[in-house]
């Protein structure tokens, strides 16, 4: 099994939904795509043909259809989720790989709080953020059924709580929900905490004494906190939010102990800026391990910028530009400056004549 290069470790340990399919089927990873009946239910899918026929697929050397967007990444030269995952667990978890199905159990498990959320960031969506809904149904936008807490993963958690080693917690807003601190609380007053590494992203707005201890409480916490630039930049992109408390809570955070990282959403709103929030990282030893382009809403892509803005993208972020603009940014940035009383030429000058 070392030589086999096609595996992929997440099937054998791994409970995730895939967020681009209706409805968040079950799955190893947020990629996968089911083939068969989709199944919603983890204990279900965890015991399911699917998820067998899958696993079966990677111990054979081949690979799966339904993993094609990982491979298609590799092929194009880009580093996958399962390349990520291999790296991370593989070696730790290789004895699992020939283990009878029966016999294994998650050790990961992505759970998702749902929308609640305390901003209405531009560059989200929503079926994703509670207050990205109600802003879009003031300006008459359609919009999409906010995602509901996940009870299933919850109760698939605290099922095999005792084995499970990793979650991976996102919202909304995970902190801004009740539901979860009660689920944080279990696990701490139960045990099980102090062998789970947990994973939750943030944009940062809240702490307090009591959130620190309850974080403390694990085996581990990395505290991934959403920051799309400095200052106005990303008060802008994201409304509602201070910057200045967002930084103050990061170095608090730091200083009691909890391993806080840095993750950006790249769009044609930031493209131009990411440079500072870069320098701004390594000033302080914050490691910034991976940027997401936003695809959805589709206007802020940065290939939509305007040509004569693509001259000022710094060389490091120029390959998220190449393609040719597809989508009408001015409605949309337009219509929510109009919503939010605000005007992106204040915040960065460069957009003079270009909305």
């Amino acid at each position: 099994m070392r030589n086999n290069k096609n595996i992929c470790i997440l099937p054998f340990i791994s409970m995730d939904r895939n967020p681009y399919d209706e409805g968040l089927p079950a799955g190893p990873c947020c990629m996968y795509q089911q083939q068969k009946e989709k199944i919603y239910d983890f204990k279900t899918y965890w015991h399911s043909n699917e998820l067998k026929e899958l696993r079966d697929t990677f111990r054979k050397k081949q690979k799966p259809k339904g993993c094609w967007k990982c491979f298609e990444m590799e092929d194009k030269g880009k580093k996958s989720i399962r390349q990520n995952a291999n790296e991370k667990n593989q070696k730790k978890y290789q004895s699992v790989i020939n283990l009878p199905d029966t016999e294994l159990v998650p050790v990961e498990i992505k759970l998702k709080v749902g929308a609640l959320c305390n901003l209405a960031c531009r560059m989200c969506v929503t079926n994703v953020s509670s207050r990205v809904n109600a802003v879009y149904k003031s300006i008459g936008w359609e919009t999409l059924a906010p995602y509901k807490y996940d009870l299933d993963a919850e109760k698939m958690l605290k099922l095999h709580a005792k084995t499970v080693e990793y979650i991976d917690v996102i919202g909304g807003e995970p902190f801004y929900n009740k539901r979860l601190i009660e689920l944080l609380n279990w696990l701490k007053n139960e045990g099980h905490s102090k062998h789970m590494t947990m994973y939750i992203t943030s944009n940062g707005m809240f702490y307090n004494e009591k959130l620190v201890e309850l974080l403390k409480s694990f085996k581990d916490v990395v505290l991934i906190i959403s920051l799309d630039g400095i200052g106005k930049v990303h008060e802008y992109i994201r409304p509602g939010c201070d910057f200045n408390l967002v930084e103050s809570n990061i170095t608090k955070f730091r200083d009691d102990g909890i391993n806080v990282l840095v993750q950006s959403t790249i769009s044609l709103l930031n493209v131009l800026h990411l440079t500072k929030l870069d320098d701004w990282c390594s000033e302080r030893k914050i490691h910034n391990p991976q940027k997401h382009i936003v695809y959805d809403p589709k206007e802020l892509h940065p290939r939509n910028l305007p040509e004569k803005l693509k001259e000022q993208v710094p060389d490091s972020y120029k390959k998220f530009i190449i393609e040719q603009p597809t989508d009408d940014y001015k409605t949309f940035i337009s219509k929510l400056d109009q919503y939010w009383k605000t005007n992106i030429k204040n915040v960065m000058p460069e957009w003079e004549g270009h909305i």
